[in-house]
């Protein structure tokens, strides 16, 4: 094996699931932002369980929304409930599952599929959305840009390494893959530990030994104890039971609806944004009675003329009196330090060097007229057919011989 540079010995680079670590899921950003924990742990399952419905009416491989849900929960470790839509959310994380697992579902079908689950769910009449509706237009956008935001939350780590195929290996290395309620049941619990937190903790081996040793004491299926089967796969006896209490918790949970979860959300997004306007006018008020002077340049000063003995301006007839600025007074003063004096005035005879000749001639005419000049004998500026017509008249000048001021008047 080739030895790895020392610039590059600290670079990890494999395709294991990233685990997170118990504090950072007690507090998650949905709890600092005021939601409460049982609200939060909720709302993951009933997201979670509309991605397997909807995921089934896709017909989609169990892969990809064992993989949706996994997106689902990263990504709501790093935001929050309240800021961000949970609709929103699942539906872009079932969007990019299908990429990822190469089973490409469009848009508008998981969009329709979700609207229908979710109506379902809130026991509601089914009604389709519309086809070009405006509602749909904006669930679509929404999605595509919350589609970007999982993936730069993530940073492009979408990869999930998942246990059903340790399942198997594990069950056929226990002599127990002929029995298939045994199978059966280890692959439920794995499917439904997909809604819990597990998969954010814990090695998929682990989850994987966790289900298999569930299923056995459910249906009373005796295994090896001296030693113990779990430790040949280098698993330890805790995390397998504190696995078996997260799926066990998850079938006691009473979800709500939908439309009160919404209202719980909104009810806790309602309270942040008071508390935030609250935060931003006390600041506001603070900063308006600090003691500090501000600065000179904003400071507003006014004018008092020379000659005037008043404290006060007089407003000039026919303009509107104002206080003027510090900056407002310097250019004023500029602008008449900078006149042109009589001498260098065009009426003097003398061209000044910042006054442009005056030309007849529109701009983008003056080009043409001085191309066709250089052949008038006189100098002057005329366009195309006055030159021509000026060139025929000469002509005929020459043939009569007659001046020319008496061919023009005639």
């Amino acid at each position: 094996m080739a030895r790895i540079p020392d610039e590059y010995g600290d670079v990890i680079i494999n395709l294991e699931n990233c685990r997170i670590p118990k504090e950072r899921l007690e507090l998650t950003p949905s709890m600092r932002d005021g939601l409460d924990y049982k609200i939060e742990h909720q709302l993951r399952i009933l997201c979670c369980e509309n991605l397997q419905h909807s995921g089934l009416l896709l017909k989609l491989p169990q892969v990809a929304m064992a993989n949706a849900q996994v997106l689902f929960q990263r990504y709501y470790c790093s935001k929050s409930f309240v800021v961000y839509d949970f609709q929103h959310v699942s539906i872009a994380c079932l969007y990019l599952a299908s990429k990822i697992e190469e089973c490409y579902r469009k848009l508008r079908d998981i969009i329709n599929v979700f609207h229908y689950v979710t109506q379902k769910k809130s026991g509601l009449s089914t009604e389709p959305l519309e086809y070009v509706g405006e509602y749909y237009f904006y669930i679509k956008n929404e999605v595509i840009k919350m589609e970007r935001r999982i993936l730069k939350e993530l940073g492009f780590c979408v990869h999930v390494k998942h246990p059903h195929k340790i399942i198997v290996v594990y069950l056929k290395f226990l002599e127990m893959d002929q029995n298939r309620a045994f199978v059966q049941r280890s692959w439920n619990y794995m499917n439904d530990s997909l809604r819990t937190t597990v998969f954010l903790r814990y090695s998929p081996e682990t989850i994987a030994a966790a289900c298999i040793f569930l299923a056995a004491r459910v249906l009373s299926i005796p295994l090896p104890k001296t030693p113990g089967w779990w430790e040949v796969f280098g698993c330890s006896i805790e995390e397998i039971e504190d696995i078996s209490l997260y799926i066990l918790e998850l079938y006691q949970t009473k979800l709500p609806s939908p439309e009160e979860m919404k209202r719980e959300v909104k009810k806790a997004r309602e309270t942040l944004e008071e508390k935030k306007s609250a935060e931003k006018h006390l600041i506001e008020s603070s900063s308006n009675n600090s003691p500090c002077p501000p600065s000179p340049r904003h400071t507003q000063t006014t004018y008092k003329p020379q000659n005037s003995d008043d404290n006060t301006t007089k407003p000039s007839s026919g303009r509107k009196h104002y206080n003027e600025t510090d900056r407002d007074i310097s250019n004023r003063h500029d602008r008449a330090k900078h006149k042109r004096s009589p001498e260098s005035s065009p009426s003097s005879g003398i061209h000044h060097k910042y006054k442009r000749r005056s030309s007849p001639l529109p701009r983008h005419r003056r080009s043409r007229s001085r191309s066709s000049s250089s052949s008038s004998p006189d100098g002057r500026y005329r366009s195309s057919s006055q030159e021509r017509y000026y060139r025929s008249s000469r002509h005929l000048v020459r043939r009569s011989g007659k001046t020319k001021r008496d061919h023009y008047k005639n």
